[in-house]
């Protein structure tokens, strides 16, 4: 009897192995969108981790390579970031910023403007 109460034992414990729930849906969330007044498209990307940041990510893909774009970023309307970036070989304008995750639900903001052809890339998430 005592071998069957081990293997039922081994056996919950791999069911519930297998069943617990994976990370929390608000632990990650991801948007994207167009821009307006071309053909760019971006992505914003905000991460929730352990040790009580945020980490967000801006992307931005122009297609094009030595585009300047300036970046802003905020959390719950305090910038965290307010950047000139080129676009790469590969077309694409990047920014990563890790913030504090406050109490509550975070808003994050990010926007961009190709300062020669005046097109305009804004998203917003909440986390």
């Amino acid at each position: 009897m005592t071998r069957a109460r081990l293997a039922l034992a081994v056996l919950a414990c791999v069911v519930a192995s297998m069943t617990s729930s994976p990370a929390s849906a608000t632990d990650f969330v991801s948007r994207s969108g167009g821009c307006d007044g071309g053909p760019s498209v971006w992505r914003l990307v905000a991460v929730r981790g352990d040790d009580g940041y945020l980490r967000l990510r801006f992307r931005i893909d122009t297609g094009v390579a030595g585009q300047e774009w300036q970046i802003f970023l905020s959390d719950n309307g305090a910038r965290i970031a307010s950047v000139t970036r080129i676009s790469g070989e590969d077309g694409f304008v990047r920014l990563a910023r890790k913030t504090l995750d406050r109490d509550g639900i975070d808003e994050v903001k990010a926007a961009g403007v190709n300062r020669p052809t005046g097109e305009s890339c804004s998203g917003y998430l909440r986390i």
